[in-house]
C-alpha cells in the first residue's frame, strides 16, 4: 500500500490544478484560432490553420488527464500509484513540449510581424493580429502547462522509486524475520 502525506498530497493537488487551469485557458485560445482559420476571414495561405489542430489536440490530452486525476485524488481515501502519475504525466510533458516547440518556430513571422493576413481587405471582420494574439497566449499556457506536468513526472518518479525501495526493504526485513523465527 503507497501511503503519502499531506503536504504532498496537496502539493501535487495544487500543481495538478494549475495545469488542468492552464491547459484548459490554452485550449480555449487555440479553439478561438482554430474558428478564427475555419471562418474563412484569415487567409488560408498562412500556416495557422494546420498547424493550429495538432497543438489543440495535445493541450486537449494534457488538460482532460488532469481533469480526470482530481477528481480521482481528491475523492479515494487511497492514493494511486505513483507509476500511473509517471505514464501520463510523461505523455502529457512528451506531447506538449515538440509541438508548441514546432508552433513557435512555424508561428514566430505571424507572432511578430502583424499577425495573419486577412482573405480580402474588404472584409469585415477580419482581425488576423488578434487571433495570432489569441494562439501566442495559448502557446505560452501550454508552455506552462507542459513545464507543470514535467514536475509533476518528476515528482511521480522520484515517488515510484521511493515506493519500490520501501518495498524491498520491507521484503528483507521480513526474510530476515522469518529466518530469526525458524
Amino acid at each position: 500500500m503507497y501511503t503519502t502525506s499531506n503536504k504532498t498530497h496537496y502539493t501535487t493537488l495544487t500543481v495538478r490544478i494549475l495545469a488542468g487551469l492552464s491547459s484548459l485557458i490554452s485550449f480555449a485560445c487555440f479553439i478561438y484560432g482554430q474558428q478564427a482559420h475555419e471562418t474563412g476571414l484569415i487567409d488560408t495561405a498562412d500556416l495557422g490553420s494546420p498547424f493550429v489542430s495538432p497543438v489543440l489536440y495535445c493541450v486537449e490530452f494534457a488538460f482532460v488527464w488532469s481533469l480526470v486525476v482530481i477528481p480521482i485524488q481528491l475523492s479515494s481515501p487511497y492514493p494511486l500509484h505513483p507509476g500511473i502519475y509517471v505514464t501520463f504525466d510523461l505523455l502529457a510533458w512528451v506531447t506538449v513540449i515538440p509541438i508548441i516547440i514546432v508552433f513557435f518556430l512555424l508561428m514566430e513571422p505571424y507572432f511578430s510581424d502583424g499577425g495573419y493576413s486577412c482573405r480580402s481587405p474588404d472584409v469585415w471582420p477580419c482581425d488576423g493580429k488578434s487571433a495570432a494574439i489569441t494562439e501566442q497566449v495559448g502557446s505560452a499556457f501550454a508552455l506552462f502547462s507542459a513545464v507543470l506536468h514535467f514536475g509533476l513526472f518528476v515528482w511521480a518518479c522520484r515517488a515510484t522509486d521511493k515506493l519500490r525501495k520501501s518495498v524491498r526493504s520491507d521484503e528483507r526485513t521480513s526474510a530476515k524475520t522469518s529466518s530469526v523465527d525458524a
